[in-house]
């Protein structure tokens, strides 16, 4: 029989609610993230080459609107009123061709509110140069509206990295052990709980078992993808 893919459990709820008659054929494939464990070891190097001094928070989300960008900017909105310095650093592609003038508004939004020094925006650049961020990072940021399976949330986790998230049923099924969770409509919420993990101390953990655990998640996903083929 032939098989449909869904990448999580809630995106298969999705499918079935929208197609039942194909039920039979949902199965779900979560896929693991393949980390470079090396090019963090440039960090430094990466960080100067873009001008990037002190803590931030990492946000390589693509500058899709779903992706909701605008909440973070609220927040740190919110927090320069509050005389709170918080920098966020955003990686991404930086069209939405279902949403042309997206990034024009968001551009816009940080020249009104004065926020190009707490909000830097790289667009597109070399993946090499987002694993240095991300491990140079104090956490994550991924707050969107909707996702199958969010890569953030996956190289958060096997990173080893705190993140704080939107509180999605996809996102609470990837269940990230360092995850705070926020409401996506609610910029004061996330503002105070990015202020909150800026204050806590970092916690890095062993890189060999970093890398062991991202080996394990690699190799379950390929026996999960192997098991699917031999039983269509």
């Amino acid at each position: 029989m032939d098989k449909v893919i869904l990448s999580s459990e809630t995106a298969k709820a999705d499918f079935i609610k929208y197609y039942p008659q194909y039920k039979e054929k949902a199965c779900v494939l979560r896929f693991a993230p393949v980390l470079d464990f090396d090019s963090p070891k440039q960090v430094n190097l990466v960080e100067e080459k873009y001008g990037i001094t002190g803590k931030y928070f990492f946000l390589p989300n693509q500058y899709w609107k779903h992706k909701n960008h605008k909440v973070v900017l609220e927040a740190l909105r919110i927090l320069k009123e509050e005389g709170k310095f918080v920098r966020v650093v955003s990686t991404g592609n930086t069209h939405d061709y279902r949403a042309p003038g997206h990034f024009a508004a968001i551009e816009a939004f940080v020249k009104e509110h004065e926020l190009s020094d707490r909000y830097l925006i790289l667009g597109m650049i070399p993946y090499a140069d987002v694993q240095a961020l991300a491990e140079g990072s104090l956490g994550y940021i991924n707050p969107s509206f909707f996702e199958g399976w969010s890569t953030t949330v996956e190289e958060a986790k096997y990173r080893g990295k705190p993140i704080l998230l939107s509180d999605l049923k996809v996102h609470r099924e990837q269940a990230p052990s360092k995850g705070v969770f926020f409401n996506p409509k609610d910029p004061e919420d996330l503002a105070k709980k990015m202020w909150d993990m800026l204050q806590q101390p970092a916690l890095d953990e062993d890189v060999e078992v970093l890398k062991r655990r991202n080996e394990t998640a690699l190799q379950k996903f390929v026996q999960d993808y192997v098991e699917i083929v031999l039983s269509s």
